[in-house]
Order: structure tokens, then C-alpha cells, then sequence
């Protein structure tokens, strides 16, 4: 499980630090989102996608769930993720080695049904900084803790996973320490914001594995 939130924590960290850098998420049931305004260039889209098992550029997962794009978009994630899309834990990071666990991304397409981006929603304040708040799926309560260097950054796991979707928060204190939590800091503001896949072929996300 941690080599599968490695890839996970790679790809998703990647692509928001490529990039110098609404309405905030409303999760009262957090199966549905819905968002009024993302920020970014969104002209080009047509589609949003809920995938499931994205770990990459090269991986983008399955489709579970669609929205039309209208400068917002309203996605309904089904209450419970396919166990197929499910990963266990064979260390002993988790609390529960029989719980496992999933993670869908938000994705962006054109009027061609072709994947232009992703949608994150992210926010900061001063030194800290959410690069990204991310659902996560769990088949039981556990917990996830533990820490695990990925080259040039470390990152913590913090997280208290109920039964059913999760959010779950990469938050970046600029001090080469990123953490992974299920507890929101309350002084910060999230945004929703689109990412193009433009520098797809970008040599520094090449060199990570995407």
C-alpha cells in the first residue's frame, strides 16, 4: 500500500508543483461534488470524469462516475468503490491489515472525449500550503500512519479513514516534509482549480515516472 500511495503522492505532487500553483468543496455528503467555479483556463472543457486507480500519465484508471462542464460541475461518486479498484497494506502502516483502500482523481475532456487535464482543489496560507485534497475510499475504519522517504521529500502519514469516502489532505510546509492527513488545517481556504496536461511530455515528469 505504501509503494501504491508513493505512486500516487509522485504523480499528484508532480504535477502541482509544475504549475505556480470557486467555490469551496462542499462535502456534507461526500460522495457528491459540487463545484460553482474552478480556476484555469476551462474553455476547452466539455466532460468531467471521476476516475478510479489513477496513478499516473501513464495509468489514468477507470471511468466511475461523469458530469457535463458549465464553469462548475456536479459528479455523484458511487457510495461504494468497486473492490477491484482496492489495495491492501501489507506493511504495518495500517491499523487494520484487512481494510483497504482506494483514490479517484477528477479529470478534464474536450469535445473529443480526450483527457486536456485535472481538476485539484488547493489552497495556502503563508508557509503552508494544501497542494492538493484528495477522496479516498476505505471498505472499513482504519488508520494510516507512518512515514516513507520518496527521493527528495519525505511524507508523513496522518489519516482516520471512516467507512466509505475519506477526504484526505497533501499539505506542503515548504521544509521537505510533506504530510498526508484526513484533518483539514482550519486556517486555510480551498479552491478549485483545472491543470492542463499540456506539458505532458515535460522531461522533469518524464524523469519521475509519469
Amino acid at each position: 500500500m505504501k509503494k501504491y500511495y508513493y505512486n500516487i503522492l509522485t504523480a499528484l505532487l508532480a504535477i502541482s508543483m509544475l504549475f505556480i500553483a470557486c467555490k469551496e468543496g462542499e462535502y456534507n455528503d461526500l460522495s457528491v461534488i459540487e463545484v460553482d467555479y474552478v480556476k484555469g483556463s476551462t474553455s476547452y472543457i466539455v466532460t468531467v470524469k471521476a476516475v478510479a486507480d489513477f496513478q499516473g500519465f501513464n495509468s489514468y484508471g477507470d471511468v466511475i462516475a461523469t458530469s457535463s462542464f458549465n464553469n462548475g460541475f456536479l459528479i455523484t461518486l458511487p457510495k461504494v468503490l468497486s473492490d477491484k479498484y482496492l489495495h491492501t497494506d501489507e506493511s504495518e502502516a495500517l491499523s487494520n491489515p484487512k481494510a483497504k483502500l482506494g483514490n479517484i482523481v477528477l479529470l478534464a475532456y474536450n469535445d473529443k472525449d480526450v483527457v486536456i487535464g485535472i481538476f485539484m482543489l488547493k489552497g495556502e496560507n503563508g508557509n503552508i500550503s494544501i497542494e492538493n485534497a484528495q477522496h479516498i475510499y476505505a471498505d472499513r475504519k482504519c488508520s494510516l500512519k507512518g512515514e516513507i522517504g520518496m527521493g527528495f521529500f519525505a511524507a508523513n502519514y496522518n489519516c482516520s479513514f471512516k467507512k466509505g469516502w475519506n477526504i484526505a489532505y497533501l499539505i506542503d510546509e515548504h521544509s521537505g516534509t510533506i504530510t498526508f492527513t484526513t484533518q483539514k488545517p482550519s486556517d486555510i481556504n480551498l479552491n478549485w482549480e483545472f491543470f492542463s496536461f499540456e506539458l505532458e511530455n515535460n522531461t522533469s515528469l518524464n524523469n519521475l515516472g509519469l
